[in-house]
């Protein structure tokens, strides 16, 4: 399994100013939350697990929001970038009372009997998706839980990806919710769905456009035929603004056999 997450680093700019006029983030942690309330979690410490965290600010958040003890946590992550990895480390350290522990893959099999898994927005970026579910499952709990977010083919980010890549004559390199629903249905695991909505919101300029793209395509936006892709935003501009109102599914994989 490699590569667990997409680096970032070549385009942060873009990711956070996507970031920045989007409601992902915030929609995402209110699903996971009211999920998590319905999970019964252990009394005593939480072994989770955030399988390709980034820098971390993702599952400070999320950590931040369930609102557990440090001591209470015992917290591992996965993530490929060794500098997003000691960024995350060092932004997760004061949220728990034990050491981070941190990998740039999962381990085959140190590494088992976890209560919760999230992997948030990452599942495009694994090549070998049903190898890497099956592994992460082998490391979850009997009464764990995997949480995921995944866009599928109806996101509207995910559709410029089905419109920018035929143009160069390539197939889409990421994966979709709907491959990782196939995933999921061959390893036999059942799973919950829910479909989370979030907008995306800019002031309409070439340059914006720009920024939306490079972070969505980072660098096969070099040979792309420019009018071709910035055309694909116009059914989104109102009024000097491009407005997505779009969405992404969650799924939850409970642990078991």
């Amino acid at each position: 399994m490699s590569d667990p997450s997409k680096d970032f680093t070549p385009i942060q700019d873009e990711y956070d100013f996507f970031l920045s006029h989007s409601t992902v983030a915030d929609a995402d942690l209110d699903a996971y939350v009211e999920r998590l309330r319905l999970f019964g979690l252990p009394a005593g410490p939480i072994r989770m697990l955030d399988f390709g965290c980034g820098p971390g600010s993702f599952t400070a958040r999320f950590l931040e929001r369930v609102g557990w003890r440090g001591d209470r946590l015992d917290l591992a992550l996965v993530e490929p970038s060794s500098a997003y990895r000691r960024r995350a480390v060092e932004r997760l350290a004061a949220l728990t009372a034990g050491p981070v522990r941190a990998w740039g893959e999962l381990p085959a099999e140190s590494v088992r009997g976890l209560d919760l898994i999230l992997s948030n927005h990452v599942l495009y970026y694994v090549p070998e998706l049903e190898v890497a579910l099956g592994r992460i499952f082998r490391t979850l709990g009997a009464n764990g839980l995997f949480l995921t977010a995944i866009a599928g083919r109806d996101n509207a980010l995910v559709d410029l990806w089905f419109r920018g890549f035929p143009l160069i004559g390539r197939p889409v390199p990421y994966q979709t919710a709907e491959v990782v629903e196939a995933a999921l249905s061959r390893l036999g695991r059942p799973f919950e769905r829910r479909e989370v909505r979030y907008d995306v919101g800019f002031p309409d300029t070439e340059e914006n456009r720009l920024k939306i793209l490079r972070f969505l395509f980072g660098e096969h936006l070099a040979i792309l035929p420019r009018a071709e892709i910035l055309a694909a935003f116009d059914r989104y501009a109102v009024a000097g603004r491009i407005e997505m109102h779009t969405g992404n599914r969650q799924y939850y994989v409970r642990g078991g056999p």
